[in-house]
């Protein structure tokens, strides 16, 4: 308060010329001060801006590259769906994240990563993603032994069951395909890859497979035990050789029959399509041409207890007093006993002989039987919801010492097959003909149950009752002698009946009907050989498709030679 009472003091005084000047003074050094302070301030703000842009040109002169390897199992997580992953790594780190091309690499090598920016942000996205890659369960890789019987039930139809399995357990299942598929006691390589859990959990449902496969087995052993051996039936066929024994048919049966025997009636049991062996019964025997086949599998011991169930229905004292059928036209299917045992099938009406008794084709089994109309009854409809098991086949790679079969090579394949003896052979399809209306399987017939294997077609050829057939794709083999038959051709049977062809051809193996005929040249792949063979209802038309043939080749004509 003194220093301003001086002021004042001070201020009075003052001349009127001195007050001017000090109130001109203080303005200009007012605004001298202001303008000092403005220059501060815009030089202040001039050095931030460019140590601003020398930071900034630091940090690009400071960027950096990191390579990640990812593990090829693991590639697919880091990237994320619709590559969510990835994209979230480049948020959090502020990085460029992306993989580097995988052309050349091979296809269980590692991917690289590559990652972009700032030293610190680049280390963060490298630390993100090998996070990523440890969070991931490890995968490991188990190698176990199925046996080959099981591999039916494992594999299932077109590969379904083990796709399933694969599903549930969240782990690879591979079954190696090489070994011998020949014996049914071998086993079979199988890989699974997967966590811990995962491979435990695919090996516990294998096992499952295998302990259905066992139970299975103890119940068709069983079950076979108890079947008759069929040994008193008649030969398929047998009677149609014996003329004048069966009634005529007039043409609208023949039409009749024609309808009925169309596949519209209940389809066989198909054979497995793949290249494996499987296991069959021989349950009828023509010749070993001409033979019937049932598949051993479930359905084995379904028709078992189908044959029960018959037998206890029709055995019943109100349905032998039924009304007998009194309308019956060939190709129906119906109830009927067989002549040699007690028990009763299913089978169809294939003619009508002297005396009231039928000519019947038992349809699970593939033997012929003669029974009395009054014998028959209508089959239920619930006993015809499981396929007729009996598959026409005939044996691949051999043809008979003559024109025909023998009686005595018929019985020797007879015998080496153990025909409805209800032995289990293994079997391969090696080709297809077409006979009639359905395309029929030639096998590869293998005996397994002695120390040493026995191939029933090498056997024949063995005992002289059947001769090697040709070798049709192979170049430079019309005078060699396979060890086993050629799955992949059709074999084809020379017959004094029939011209070879001109050495031109000769490595096609093909025979024609007269001489004078030129074979047609073709540049299709695929031979069609027909032969016709009289029967006592007219003719029946055998027609052989040859699979796989070279370009280029003449196309058989109709009388060419037969596969067996």
């Amino acid at each position: 308060m003194e220093r301003l009472r001086d002021l004042g003091d001070a201020l009075n005084h003052l001349t009127t010329s001195q007050k001017v000047a000090l109130g001109v003074a203080v303005p200009a050094a007012m605004v001298t001060g202001y303008l000092l302070v403005k220059r501060s301030q815009g030089q202040r703000l001039e050095d931030e801006f460019e140590q601003e842009e020398a930071a900034k040109s630091m940090a690009t002169s400071r960027q950096t590259t990191i390579e990640v390897k990812v593990p090829r199992r693991v590639v697919g997580v880091v990237i994320g769906r619709q590559g969510a992953n990835i994209k979230q790594v480049q948020e959090i780190s502020g990085a460029r994240v992306n993989f580097r091309d995988e052309a050349g690499l091979d296809e269980n090598e590692d991917r690289v990563v590559l990652i972009r920016g700032a030293p610190e942000k680049a280390q963060e996205a490298e630390r993100l993603i090998h996070k990523i890659i440890a969070d991931q369960p490890v995968i490991l890789t188990e190698e176990i032994h199925l046996p080959q019987r099981a591999l039916g039930r494992i594999i299932g139809k077109n590969g379904d069951t083990i796709r399933q399995l694969c599903r549930t357990s969240h782990a690879k299942i591979k079954i190696d395909r090489g070994g011998d598929e020949r014996s049914p006691d071998c086993v079979k390589l199988a890989t699974i890859t997967g966590t811990k859990e995962q491979i435990e959990h695919a090996r516990g449902l294998l096992e499952e497979k295998i302990a259905e496969e066992e139970a299975f087995r103890q119940r068709l052993a069983v079950s076979t035990s108890n079947r008759q051996h069929r040994r008193g039936a008649e030969r398929p066929g047998t009677r149609e050789r014996q003329a004048g024994t069966r009634q005529p048919r007039t043409p609208q049966q023949e039409a009749t029959e024609a309808k009925k025997l169309s596949p519209t009636s209940p389809p066989n049991s198909p054979l497995p399509q793949h290249n494996d062996f499987f296991e069959v019964f021989v349950s009828a025997v023509e010749t070993p041409g001409h033979f019937w086949v049932q598949m051993v599998n479930a359905k084995a011991a379904q028709l078992d207890r189908l044959v029960q169930d018959m037998s206890d229905y029709y055995s019943e004292e109100h349905v032998k007093e039924l009304e007998p059928i009194h309308t019956l036209m060939v190709g129906d299917i119906v109830a009927a006993p067989f002549q040699h045992d007690d028990a009763w099938y299913r089978a169809r009406v294939m003619g009508f002989w002297k005396a009231g008794t039928l000519d019947l084709y038992y349809v699970d089994y593939g033997d012929s039987g003669v029974v009395k109309r009054e014998n028959l009854r209508a089959l239920r409809h619930d006993f015809l919801s499981l396929p007729f098991q009996a598959v026409e086949c005939s044996l691949a790679g051999v043809a008979p010492r003559g024109e025909d079969w023998s009686e005595q090579a018929t019985d020797l394949f007879e015998e080496l097959t153990y025909c409805a003896k209800w032995k289990i052979l293994m079997a391969k399809t090696v080709t297809y003909i077409q006979r009639d209306l359905q395309l029929m399987p030639c096998l590869l017939l293998v005996n397994t149950h002695g120390q040493k294997d026995v191939y029933i077609a090498r056997e024949l050829v063995k005992q002289g009752y059947a001769v090697r057939v040709k070798d049709s794709d192979t170049e430079g083999s019309a005078s060699s002698t396979p060890s086993e038959p050629d799955p992949s051709c059709v074999y084809l049977a020379e017959s004094p009946l029939l011209e070879k062809p001109d050495a031109e051809h000769s490595d096609i193996s093909a025979q024609y009907a007269t001489q004078n005929e030129d074979p047609p040249k073709s540049t299709l792949t695929l031979s069609l050989n027909q032969k016709k063979t009289p029967t006592t209802g007219g003719e029946q038309s055998d027609l052989h498709v040859n699979i796989k043939l070279k370009e280029e080749k003449p196309l058989s004509p109709p009388g060419g030679p037969k596969c067996v």
